[in-house]
């Protein structure tokens, strides 16, 4: 499988580095105390350090909302999506519950500000691509089974045959959702400018092969993508 970055992303983002993660023949359904007391610390951890302002003026935060200014999306009314994930656990002061490595890329997001999403590889078709779209793509955003589409010019990522996120990473597809069957998934973060350093980039990919090697097992292996148009994930 390969993935790559379309020639004007490139060169609109030349500084765009993406971290990526694969893990094959995971375990994602046995879940336990030992998980739920880890997710309960790294709770608040998160409430202890932060507060809404300070999520709201975080850097990453702001560097993300002109990303989606970017290309079109007012970030006002879709809000970028670690901004609204840290914002809702803020609020709620609450962890979602979907399954051990969604939770676990969860909790990565607390500790980094910086959004996290991820496909089950085997629902995959063919290669995958960063891309803008062309604009009346099919989509099936997560938790729906209506399509809609894709508004022109809006970063994408997709495969030979539909839409697995729109505006780069604001909602993934419910196709290619990961689900308590999944055992071969891929997740991916995105740094769309300097600011956001390779280091953060490296020691967030260092936490999730932890957290996933720890409870959900699996042959893990990382790597970070910069502007290089192609590469083979494997």
């Amino acid at each position: 499988m390969k993935f790559t970055i379309s020639e004007d992303i490139v060169l609109n983002y030349p500084e765009l580095r993406i971290a990526v993660l694969i893990a094959q023949g995971v375990d994602n359904r046995t879940t336990n105390d030992l998980l739920e007391n880890f997710k309960l610390k790294k709770l608040k951890e998160f409430l202890t350090k932060h507060n809404l302002e300070d999520i709201k003026n975080h850097p990453y935060i702001k560097l993300w909302r002109e990303i989606y200014r970017g290309f079109g999306t007012n970030p006002k009314k879709k809000k970028p999506t670690a901004e609204a994930f840290l914002t809702r656990v803020m609020k709620t002061r609450r962890l979602p519950t979907i399954n051990p490595v969604v939770d676990l890329y969860l909790l990565a997001e607390l500790e980094y500000l910086l959004p996290i999403g991820g496909y089950d590889l085997d629902k995959i078709d063919g290669d995958i691509s960063l891309r803008y779209s062309k604009g009346k793509e099919k989509f099936v955003p997560l938790g729906s089974n209506k399509a809609e589409e894709t508004h022109h010019g809006e970063i994408v990522y997709a495969d030979k045959s539909k839409i697995l996120t729109r505006r780069w990473n604001y909602k993934d597809s419910d196709i290619t959702k990961i689900t308590p069957d999944s055992t071969n998934i891929i997740l991916m973060s995105e740094a769309p400018t300097a600011e956001i350093p390779t280091q953060t980039l490296e020691s967030l990919l260092s936490t999730l092969k932890d957290y996933i090697g720890q409870f959900c097992k699996g042959k893990i292996k990382t790597a970070i993508v910069d502007s290089t148009p192609e590469i083979e994930l494997f």
